[in-house]
């Protein structure tokens, strides 16, 4: 025992220091231009928006070459199109021989610029930005004033080959989570490998020496049973046909994005902010993508061997937790309500890339690994058990819950350091088991620092607020809240609250046995308190989703089998009267009505799964049921309790007059596992249903089983947009009057926002009611309040298989303007309206307000009705509020084409995370060396028109990966479609063209490293302070 001491001792150290040790800094340099003769612009995208320091050089001759340009742009770190350029960059301006230069909106010299050779020095950094001309500092700002950087961008000339054009800029960029262990910490991590090992092998030593005679007859090999085969299939079937987990998309871009950031990071939001200490999960998902792929099935794969390997785990433990039988029948039994538990649990929550898989069975492993160390006296299971703890614990902020089966498994395993040793003797044994702990550290910080820990909350906190262990109500409410949500769908809620019911039996069976003088059985006491404890450690968890919940599958499986087959077996084992029932009547009733209630509450939860279009599906987003049964009534099942009561008192009367005394409590105990049992028939039943009939068009679960490696890219074969380049006029019909409403129009040719042209379309008419700002550089004003109406001539409907009608909008449509389609037949020179249908606004017809042009179809909902044969488009613009104007395109026929066909090779693409998960092919831009590559294409998840602004991914104030490439972007929606579900909500595509397009030939990109301590502050590049905790929104 020293020896696993002093090694314990060693590695826990390690395990303090690592996190605090020095760590290599990647420290990326941007200069620009990269041939200084021809400054030639360029998008530059930087993560965290503004650089750590900006050092900016210029001469007067540039800037006087500057000024002499048509927008006098000596330079700008946006593209001078955006909106957003004056309020969030610097620019610098040279305009009649007056010098102006602004960051984020506010002046750092406005003058005039010197006369003959001079010089122009903007520096800034974290403590401030400074402008010099001929090295005289003549402004100054806070470092709140350093400007954001999406682009470098000027108008000064190139000049000769050879020499320079004058301009000189120099950024160094935030990649502050890109670190790697220096060769003092590698030594210490080293270290602590070495002394895990050393300690396990030393208690691998003492077990050997001292635990020879305890361990004799103890070792019971489990029998294989057809449960064995049953659920390895399930769970096999279930990774081809199972809808996504709520984050899949999220985290698998989070991992795919390593190989080119080096580290692990949130990737689609928060400034990419890094994940340490929980990143080894995300490193082995990286991994296994470079090997195998993008797919679905084969990134659920290790969720596959999770699950088959914590059902092995678990199989184990309940093998030996309740008193041997004198048959088959109770091992029988037990290991089929076993089954029908775990799958109940296991499915609907971990058959995904999220971490609950791996946390729930390294909760099994550690808790058997200690139960079996508790029974043989293996000392070397005890420290195997902590060990494999670490790995859960280390692999997402609900790793807390990993800590359940140390939790309650150490009074037991104090007792037995206690035995032939004092108190401190004792604790250092405890020590000596606690050290391979140790990997903790090692997991958690191999690869980062205190300091990326200490950033990525200073981060987060300046987002919002973090939950607490008091606001773990809101994770009950998302479970049985009655909205309809994935959170709280059937499937999710009958394990979880059955759960609960069967830790109240074991507690009152336990309760029972003790005052009978018996002792519950060790293994189902220590996986109830397991249970219980992850329970409420889930308080502790910093976030309140239902998915975490998956973390306790393994355990919360035994515990229900526990409850369903221990209870009638140890009240069976008591010595009592044959013929008097083992519960009180009353006690039974309030039992099977309990779980009745629980089982119709479970079951009012819908059929709702995350971002699923739910195709093919049986009770697609409502309550199951099946015929006249809804499963929501607990009338239901009492009515089955009692079939199963009858059931139960006939065949203990005939066949096992032994049970008699129990068979209330076998019926109340068959009820629960027929609710588990029916939940996982309905669950899989449904989704093997929705595979067969969809095998012939499309779904996620049809595709998954034509196309498991992905090669036809998954959704985005079976997506379809109308493609502007297909668009052909249609043909008015002359001679019907086009009356304008109320007489007169305030459009115009041109009357569109003038960063945001329409979409190139065959139609040639665009009218809107906003009048165009006079000519000028970046000029965004102009007259947003004019009033009036404008309606297009009547167009022939015309004929158009594989293609639809459509029209694009700009501005806002509500709160005063309407646009409208309007159908009717035409009669001679007269025409008799049918039906009018208002366009472009949200569900629920919300207003929508956007100089975003976005596509918008003339059929289905909006389309023509029977009878009808001509239609026309009429605007309203009541709207004189700023911003309330209006523009429309004339309507066109445009043909359903791919989006495979309309994407254009290799190009990044901005996929919400909601259903990345099912575009394998798209390549998601890359976020590398403090700079985010552009996107040009954008897929977003949503049933509203631009729902992207409602998605952090999207937002600037939120750090997002895709808002850069919006606000530096010319942006055009297209109608979208799933091709074998047109009435589905698909989302919907955009073409992002990029005012300022990427050009790494334009820049020069140097690395450097920078070793820093570990617990040294890193620099707030985005200006990051704590909001109110009472704000969440950020």
């Amino acid at each position: 025992m020293p020896v696993a001491l002093g090694a314990s001792l060693v590695a826990l150290v390690c395990a303090v220091l690592l996190p605090l040790l020095p760590v290599a800094v990647n420290q990326p340099v941007v200069s620009w231009p990269a041939d200084p003769a021809s400054p030639q612009p360029t998008a530059l995208q930087l993560t965290t928006q503004r650089p750590i320091a900006l050092d900016v050089r210029a001469d007067c001759t540039a800037a006087r070459a500057a000024g002499a340009s048509a927008d006098g742009l000596l330079l700008a770190t946006m593209p001078p199109q955006s909106a957003e350029t004056r309020q969030s960059a610097l620019v610098a301006t040279v305009r009649g021989g007056q010098l102006a230069v602004l960051s984020r909106g506010v002046p750092l010299f406005l003058g005039p610029l010197p006369a003959g050779d001079c010089t122009l020095a903007v520096t800034g950094d974290q403590n401030g930005m400074a402008l010099a001309l001929d090295g005289q500092v003549v402004g100054r700002a806070p470092p709140q004033l350093l400007p954001d950087v999406d682009a470098l961008v000027t108008s000064v000339p190139a000049a000769a080959p050879g020499t320079s054009a004058g301009l000189d800029v120099r950024l160094t960029l935030d990649d502050q989570f890109a670190t790697s262990p220096t060769p003092v910490k590698t030594a210490v991590i080293v270290l602590l490998v070495l002394a895990v090992l050393v300690a396990l092998g030393a208690l691998v030593a003492r077990d050997r020496a001292a635990g020879a005679v305890l361990s004799a007859g103890a070792r019971v090999r489990p029998r294989p049973r057809v449960v064995d085969a049953v659920v390895p299939l399930v769970l096999a079937v279930w990774t081809v046909i199972a809808p996504m987990t709520d984050d899949d998309g999220y985290y698998s871009a989070m991992a795919a994005n390593v190989p080119f950031s080096g580290y692990v990071a949130n990737y689609y939001q928060l400034y990419n902010q890094g994940f340490t200490p929980f990143t080894w999960m995300y490193y082995a998902l990286s991994a296994w993508q470079q090997l195998v792929g993008f797919a679905p099935v084969v990134l659920r794969l290790p969720s596959l061997v999770l699950g088959i390997v914590c059902w092995v785990l678990v199989r184990a433990f309940v093998a030996r937790a309740l008193p041997a039988g004198t048959g088959r029948g109770r091992a029988v039994a037990l290991h089929a309500a076993l089954a029908i538990g775990f799958l109940a649990w296991w499915l609907p929550f971990d058959a995904g890339v999220r971490a609950e898989p791996v946390i729930a069975t390294a909760v099994a492993a550690s808790l058997l690994s200690i139960v079996v160390g508790l029974e043989r006296d293996r000392w070397a299971l005890f420290g195997l058990g902590v060990a494999v703890a670490s790995f859960g614990a280390t692999a997402a902020p609900t790793g807390f819950v990993a800590l359940a089966p140390l939790l309650a498994c150490l009074p037991a395993v104090w007792r037995r350091m206690r035995v032939g040793a004092s108190v401190p003797r004792a604790l250092g044994r405890l020590v000596a088991v606690a050290g391979p702990g140790a990997f903790v550290g090692l997991l958690g910080f191999a690869d980062g620092s205190f300091r990326d820990f200490v950033r990525g909350q200073q981060i987060f906190l300046g987002m919002q607020a973090q939950e607490s262990w008091y606001s773990e109500i809101a994770r009950w409410i998302f479970l049985l809240d009655d909205s309809g949500g994935p959170m709280g769908s059937y499937a999710k809620r009958v394990p979880v609250l059955l759960g609960l019911l069967a830790l109240a039996c074991l507690g009152l069976l336990a309760a029972h046995l003790r005052g009978r003088g018996r002792p519950m059985p060790s293994r189902a006491a220590l996986a109830a308190t397991t249970l219980l404890l992850g329970f409420a450690l889930l308080w502790l968890t910093p976030s309140k989703w239902t998915h975490h919940f998956g973390t306790l599958a393994g355990v919360g499986a035994v515990v229900l089998a526990l409850a369903m087959v221990g209870t009638p077996v140890l009240l069976r084992d008591l010595d009592r009267d044959p013929g008097r029932p083992a519960v009180r009547t009353p006690v039974l009733v309030g039992a099977g009505l309990l779980l009745a209630v629980l089982a119709g509450l479970g079951w009012h939860g819908r059929n709702a799964w995350p971002y699923s279009w739910l195709l093919g599906l049986p009770d697609p987003g409502e309550r199951p049921a099946v015929s006249v049964v809804s499963f929501d009534q607990p009338a239901w099942w009492i009515l089955g309790g009692l079939v199963l009561a009858a059931v139960a008192v006939w065949v203990t009367r005939r066949r096992a007059p032994d049970w008699r005394p129990v068979a209330g409590v076998a019926a109340v105990a068959l009820t629960a596992a027929a609710v588990l049992l029916v939940t996982t028939t309905y669950l899989v039943g449904g989704f093997a249903l929705a595979t067969a009939r969809t095998m012939d068009t499309w779904s996620p679960w049809a595709d998954a089983v034509r196309d498991p490696l992905g090669r036809d890219c998954g959704a985005t074969a079976a997506m379809q947009v109308l493609d502007p380049a297909s668009a052909r006029p249609m043909t008015p019909v002359p001679g019907l009057p086009s009356p304008v409403p109320g007489g007169s129009s305030g459009f115009v040719d041109g009357g569109w926002f003038p960063t945001s042209p329409p979409p190139a379309t065959a139609s040639d008419v665009v009218r809107g009611s906003f009048t165009p700002p006079p000519a000028g550089p970046a000029s965004a004003a102009g007259n947003d309040g004019t009033v009036g109406a404008y309606a297009t001539p009547w167009y022939a409907i015309p004929d158009r298989p594989d293609a639809a009608m459509t029209t694009s909008i700009s501005g806002r449509t509500g709160d005063g303007n309407t646009v409208r389609v309007e159908y009717a037949r035409a009669e001679g020179d007269r025409v008799v309206p049918v039906a009018t249908r208002d366009l472009g606004l949200d569900p629920g017809d919300e207003a929508v307000d956007s100089p975003v042009w976005r596509g918008i179809l003339l059929e289905e909902g909006n389309g023509p009705p029977p009878g009808a044969d001509v239609m026309r488009l009429v605007a309203v613009d009541a709207s004189t509020a700023p911003g309330g104007w209006v523009a429309f395109t004339d309507p066109t026929v445009q043909r359903w084409s791919p989006l495979a066909d309309h994407l254009v090779p290799g190009e990044a693409s901005a996929v919400s995370w909601q259903y990345a998960f099912l575009f394998p092919c798209q390549r998601k831009p890359v976020q590398a060396d403090g700079l985010n590559e552009p996107s040009t294409v954008g897929v977003v998840w949503g049933d509203q028109e631009l729902a992207y602004r409602g998605d952090g991914i999207w937002q600037i104030r939120r750090g997002g990966l895709f808002a850069q490439s919006l606000r530096d972007s010319e942006v055009v929606g297209l109608v979208t479609r799933l091709r074998d579900a047109p009435d589905a909500d698909p989302g919907m595509v955009y073409r992002l063209t990029p005012y300022v397009p990427s050009r790494p030939d334009a820049y020069r990109l140097a690395q450097e490293r920078v070793v820093v301590a570990g617990w040294s502050p890193a620099p707030n590049t985005t200006m990051s302070v704590p909001i109110d905790d009472g704000d969440t929104t950020g």
